[in-house]
């Protein structure tokens, strides 16, 4: 069904069933998304500010793995209604999380002309690749058993380097059986088969066949609900021992089907994640007060039907997304003029502070804390420095726990607002230039001045004024006082 069937307008103008299957090529569902499907060259007589390839790609079919759990039908049933949503969403991580190289070879990030000393496997053994933006994994398939493994080796982006994969606990086992359910839409437990690769329409909406048949009668789940993230940016185990939860769907209360990891292995000593994937962890046993306000949530910052402003598909530039709701934070010099250099200088964020990467995903650090509680050096003190990050130390990597606080400490001493210029505000010689905008970051804070008092400089200036003229008047008079008389 077109996305505009249901808008109430001039049927005339509504396109008609033959405008997009054809009178005389009338094609299967199935068909469609196929390489040879005429399907394109119809979509692109209404759609004429696009081109067959784009109608090619909205179309284009993404099969799973066998028949998949009852109840799903994917997200290219989706996109026929929702055609705004779905041709946006493709690009997303979510979207595009696992790749066909055959379908896209240019989804292959690594570099295998090089890293034979760590890669023993070659390019034509890998089918498909799992992830493109921290960290890249490639999938192969045995030919006979049709299982699907994890190479021993991942590419890393911010590196460029091949390094071993190293699978946490749980993670080293048959690709479907371990990781996949998070990476794909539909599983069926019992058979291991699913409906598509990614995260798709129905891994948040819920199973869509009975809204496809009635749309009008049967409503998807559609709610703001950061358990949909929590399924998988989560560590745990379901009631039937696999690293993800099996039984839980849209709407269902994820603590019911699934319990939570708990250890050294994963967490600080101060209760934050030390792992990726833990990002909800961090959220719901860290910051109750904001979750219970119902103001913030996972949606709040971060896209999920398109690419977003920023990177990790946040609706906004972060500093901006930030600022939105602490704008009394927004004057760096008033909120930490001991950092105002730092934040000019460097691409200097909130989240440098309040978020610091403290959850390692591909290199050591790569992800930011979720627990929105600024990490502090008085933590690394007592649990000590290796074994507890702060913010600050994350940064002054030549310094410690003990430099920080001591430096907090004196700057909180010195740092007091400051009083007025008797010559109001104004550059002086030494002032530093304006900052530059940040793309990443958004606009830098700006910067608020002392506010100044016009009578104490009309004063000023009157006292001065008069005191001149009274040097003057003397200067003078001593002068004349001074001439011979001639008379």
């Amino acid at each position: 069904m077109h996305p505009e069937s249901s808008v109430a307008a001039d049927e005339a103008a509504m396109p008609a069933c033959v405008d997009c299957h054809g009178s005389h090529t009338i094609q299967t569902a199935e068909e469609i998304g196929q390489p040879e499907s005429t399907m394109p060259t119809n979509c692109v007589t209404c759609h004429r500010d696009e081109s067959e390839t784009w109608a090619a790609t909205l179309i284009a079919a993404r099969p799973g793995w066998g028949e998949g759990a009852q109840g799903y039908i994917g997200s290219d049933r989706c996109a026929g209604c929702h055609e705004d949503k779905a041709h946006s969403w493709r690009d997303t991580l979510h979207g595009s999380t696992v790749q066909d190289t055959t379908a896209n070879p240019e989804a292959i990030l690594g570099n295998f002309l090089v890293g034979e000393d760590v890669r023993s496997f070659g390019l034509e053994e890998v089918a498909y690749v799992v992830g493109q933006r921290w960290r890249q994994l490639y999938l192969t398939v045995d030919a006979e058993s049709g299982d699907i493994s994890v190479l021993p080796a991942q590419w890393n982006m911010d590196t460029e380097e091949w390094v071993p994969y190293a699978p946490h606990e749980g993670e080293d086992g048959e690709w479907r059986q371990t990781c996949a359910t998070c990476h794909v839409t539909g599983m069926d437990f019992a058979t291991w088969t699913f409906e598509e690769f990614g995260v798709g329409c129905e891994s948040c909406h819920g199973p869509g066949e009975a809204h496809a048949a009635d749309p009008l009668a049967v409503d998807m789940f559609a709610e703001v609900d950061e358990q949909l993230c929590g399924a998988c940016h989560s560590r745990g185990h379901s009631s039937d021992g696999h690293p993800f939860p099996t039984q839980y769907r849209p709407g269902d209360t994820l603590a019911d089907h699934y319990t939570f990891a708990e250890g050294e292995e994963y967490f600080w000593p101060d209760g934050s994640a030390r792992l990726n994937n833990m990002q909800y962890v961090d959220w719901v046993f860290s910051n109750n007060a904001m979750r219970a306000s119902g103001q913030v949530t996972c949606m709040t910052c971060h896209a999920m039907h398109e690419t977003g402003a920023a990177p990790a598909q946040l609706t906004a530039p972060l500093n901006d997304l930030c600022v939105n709701c602490h704008g009394d934070k927004a004057a760096l010099n008033l909120h930490m003029p001991y950092h105002r250099v730092a934040s000019q200088k460097f691409e200097f964020t909130c989240a440098n502070c309040h978020m610091p990467a403290m959850s390692t995903n591909a290199t050591a650090f790569d992800i930011h804390n979720h627990t929105f509680h600024q990490p502090n050096p008085e933590a690394s003190l007592a649990f000590g420095d290796e074994e507890m990050p702060n913010s600050c130390t994350l940064c002054h990597t030549d310094q410690n726990a003990a430099w920080a606080a001591d430096t907090i400490a004196y700057a909180k001493a010195v740092t007091t607002p400051a009083p007025a210029s008797l010559f109001g505000p104004g550059p002086t010689p030494t002032s530093p230039p304006p900052p530059t905008p940040i793309p990443s970051a958004g606009q830098p804070a700006p910067e608020i001045e002392a506010p100044s008092n016009p009578w104490v400089r009309y004063t000023f200036f009157g006292v001065l004024t008069l005191a001149a003229l009274g040097i003057i008047y003397a200067f003078i008079y001593i002068i004349r006082t001074r001439e011979p008389n001639h008379a």
